[in-house]
């Protein structure tokens, strides 16, 4: 969960998102704004296989890049 909470936060600017390990509604508000903005995603909040891959965030790693 913190993954998707840093990639939202420092890979989309969606400074909004604390960075706290709950899928919260504002995690949940702020990912559905990225999947709009991504295109190619339903705009639903849910955090499935093509939404880990346009977040772009490397866990491992923290940095923004491409998710395999």
């Amino acid at each position: 969960m913190k993954a998707i909470q840093n990639a939202l936060r420092h890979c989309h600017g969606r400074s909004k998102v604390t960075v706290d390990g709950v899928f919260g509604t504002i995690t949940e508000q702020e990912l559905k704004i990225v999947q709009a903005k991504l295109g190619g995603l339903d705009d639903d909040g849910v955090y499935g296989p093509k939404t880990r891959d346009k977040l772009r965030w490397l866990a491992t790693t923290g940095n923004c890049g491409t998710v395999n």
